[in-house]
C-alpha cells in the first residue's frame, strides 16, 4: 500500500471520511480517488461491500484497516473513507461566481459549498491567504458538495479581475447605503465577500458595486456564511 499519512496542505491529495461524504465522492468525482479505506468492523455491511464492489472495478487500491482510518481521521466512530487528488479547475466565464477574499474558518468555507449546491453556484473563486479549502474538517463540513463544484485560487483580487472583467461584480460590504433586495442580478454575476472579521479592502469595494444585506443595529454583522446563503438566495429567487 502507497503511504497515506494525515492530512497537511502540501499533500496533492485529501481525505473524506463517513459514508455520505465518500458516496458523494464516487457519485461525482470518481475520478479523482486515489484510495479506499475500511474500517474492519465495517467490511461486511451492505453498502461496504457496494463501495469494495466498485473499487474492484474500477481499479481503486482498497484497505481494510479500522487504525488507519482512525488515524487519518481522529475519530473512531469514522468507518469508511477515501484519499482523493485535489485539483482546481478553470471557471467558466459565462457562469455566475462566489468570490470569498481571505476566508479563514473552514467550518464556514464547507457550510458555504454546501448552500452553493442548494441555489445552483458551481463554481467558487478564494483570493488571497486563505484556510485550506482541501482540508478534510472543510470538505466534510460541505457534506460532500466540494466534489460538485469547481474551486480556483487567486493570489490577489486584482489577478481575478483581470480575467473577469465583463460581469456584475457585487461586493458585500458596510459602506454603503445600497440594499441587496435592491439589486436587479445579471448574468453572468460574482458574489464577492470578504474575511469573517475585516470584510473587503476599500481596493475591492472601489472596483465593484458594494451593496449590503438590511439587518437591525444589534449586531455589526452577520456571520459569512449566513451571508453568503442570504445572497445566493436572493439572487436564486430573482431567476
Amino acid at each position: 500500500m502507497k503511504q497515506y499519512p494525515k492530512y497537511k496542505k502540501d499533500l496533492t491529495h485529501s481525505y473524506c471520511f463517513g459514508l455520505y461524504t465518500t458516496s458523494e465522492l464516487v457519485n461525482f468525482a470518481a475520478q479523482k480517488i486515489k484510495h479506499m479505506f475500511f474500517a474492519k468492523e465495517y467490511e461486511k455491511s451492505e453498502q461496504s461491500k457496494k463501495l469494495m464492489d466498485f473499487c474492484v472495478s474500477n481499479n481503486i487500491e482498497l484497505t481494510i484497516n479500522t487504525k488507519k482510518i482512525n488515524s487519518l481521521s481522529g475519530n473512531k466512530k469514522i468507518l469508511v473513507g477515501a484519499a482523493f487528488n485535489k485539483n482546481e479547475q478553470l471557471l467558466p466565464n459565462d457562469q455566475n461566481h462566489i468570490v470569498l477574499v481571505n476566508p479563514q474558518n473552514l467550518g464556514n468555507l464547507g457550510t458555504i459549498i454546501r448552500s452553493m449546491m442548494g441555489f445552483d453556484y458551481e463554481n467558487l473563486a478564494i483570493v488571497g491567504t486563505s484556510g485550506d479549502v482541501w482540508d478534510p474538517t472543510c470538505v466534510t463540513a460541505s457534506m460532500g458538495s466540494i466534489f460538485s463544484i469547481k474551486i480556483k485560487t487567486y493570489a490577489n483580487f486584482g489577478s481575478y479581475l483581470d480575467e473577469f472583467k465583463q460581469r456584475q461584480l457585487l461586493s458585500f460590504a458596510l459602506q454603503t447605503e445600497t440594499l441587496l433586495d435592491g439589486v436587479s442580478f445579471e448574468s453572468p454575476h460574482s458574489l464577492i465577500f470578504g474575511n469573517e472579521g475585516s470584510g473587503l479592502d476599500e481596493s475591492v469595494i472601489s472596483a465593484t458595486t458594494p451593496i449590503k444585506i438590511k439587518q437591525s443595529n444589534s449586531i455589526d454583522s452577520l456571520n459569512l456564511s449566513t451571508a453568503t446563503s442570504i445572497a445566493m438566495y436572493e439572487s436564486y429567487k430573482s431567476v
